[in-house]
């Protein structure tokens, strides 16, 4: 029996068994290191790829819910942001209520926007550590007098307290002029993620942030934010700057506006042309009233592309914002300058021109001064001399 295992333990400790290999510890670590490595830079880029995609998504989702408040306004009280014609003041802002007759921002939000919640100035609004995520420079344009309004999904809407009769008129667009003169109190932003962090305005990656929705903007991860500016308007609430636009579209920025030079304002001319026109307004919007000595012909204030039309331009055009012509005649038929259209007035000032007052046309009367068109209750006509201080400059689409 002992001579059995002795044998056995001969065999044993005399076998060449096969030797197995393991990882060192150095190889291990060297291991674990790499890893570490590359989860520091792909796991900030995911994360920040998914937190861009739930940014957009839910600004798109707080547009959909400021614009139907207006159309809940429009529906029940006949209003929206154009004719909201009173500020907003922080101490009855909660109370305000448009059935109560306080035809503001505030009373559209109290009214229409379910589950919210008035917050106040960005001061009172309050992150997790009980102090305030904003400051008045957290966007591009300054917000210390802002009022705020959290939505029932914790996203925050605010806007200027003076924002009242945010229009641009029907039939009109939306352009970088009037963002940035008769809409500039209507300018706010949607943080879409309420106080908590980034709080960061979205910018351009490439291009300039700017307050314009039509300039080249492309968005990134990167440069992706939770606060957007939007602009409220009419029945609507738009992207302000070229920015949140972008990142609406899906970040890319390559869908741009197409930007109309005239706001949609076109006539018919006597060839049959469609041709854009301006009317010169000073920096109130109101219709300015030149000079003609001084300006000459007026052609020095007409944008690139545009001119002083002559007198028949002009004669359409007048013709087509007074309304429908039901009677025609010429008077003096050895003077041709000299017109008269009676109308009905059912489209009067059709085409948003003002009908009555003086217009230059580059005719001459011998070689001296300029002709005037001048615009009555009732008929519109050339006159052969200067109104001068009365005269409004028309730009007309050069051919």
């Amino acid at each position: 029996m002992s001579e059995t295992v002795n044998s056995v333990l001969k065999r044993v400790l005399s076998c060449r068994c096969k030797k197995f290999h393991a990882f060192t510890l150095a190889e291990i670590l060297i291991t674990i290191g790499i890893i570490g490595v590359v989860a520091a830079i792909t796991i900030p880029l995911l994360m920040q790829n998914s937190n861009s995609k739930k940014f957009t998504t839910q600004f798109k989702k707080s547009l959909s819910t400021l614009n139907q408040a207006a159309i809940g306004a429009q529906a029940q009280y006949d209003l929206d942001y154009s004719l909201l014609t009173q500020i907003n003041d922080d101490a009855t802002c909660k109370s305000n209520t448009l059935a109560g007759g306080q035809y503001n921002f505030c009373g559209l939000f109290n009214n229409t926007l379910a589950g919210q919640t008035y917050l106040g100035k960005y001061g009172n609004v309050k992150g997790a550590n009980a102090s305030s995520p904003y400051s008045a420079d957290v966007t591009s344009f300054s917000i210390e007098d802002f009022l705020f309004f959290s939505f029932a999904d914790g996203a925050i809407v605010a806007f200027n307290p003076n924002a009242k009769s945010c229009g641009i008129g029907v039939g009109q667009t939306l352009t970088n002029e009037k963002l940035t003169s008769s809409l500039a109190n209507c300018i706010g932003f949607i943080d879409v993620n309420g106080p908590t962090p980034p709080n960061k305005e979205v910018q351009c990656a490439e291009g300039t942030t700017t307050i314009s929705a039509n300039t080249t903007c492309k968005v990134t991860n990167g440069s992706m934010g939770d606060i957007f500016p939007v602009v409220f308007h009419d029945g609507a609430v738009e992207p302000a700057t070229n920015a949140s636009l972008a990142a609406f579209l899906g970040g890319n920025g390559k869908e741009e506006k197409q930007v109309d030079p005239f706001d949609g304002n076109y006539f018919t001319d006597q060839n049959g042309n469609k041709r854009g026109f301006k009317l010169v307004t000073d920096e109130d919007g109101n219709v300015s009233k030149y000079n003609g000595w001084d300006l000459k012909d007026g052609s020095d204030l007409c944008p690139s592309g545009t001119s002083i039309p002559d007198s028949g331009t002009l004669q359409n055009l007048v013709q087509q914002n007074l309304g429908e012509v039901t009677y025609k005649s010429i008077f003096a038929p050895e003077n041709p300058w000299y017109w008269k259209y009676e109308y009905t007035g059912k489209e009067k000032g059709a085409l948003g021109l003002p009908t009555s007052g003086y217009f230059w046309t580059t005719e001459s009367e011998n070689g001296s001064g300029h002709h005037n068109w001048g615009i009555s209750a009732s008929s519109a006509q050339l006159h052969g001399e200067h109104k001068n201080n009365q005269n409004a400059i028309i730009c007309v689409e050069s051919k």
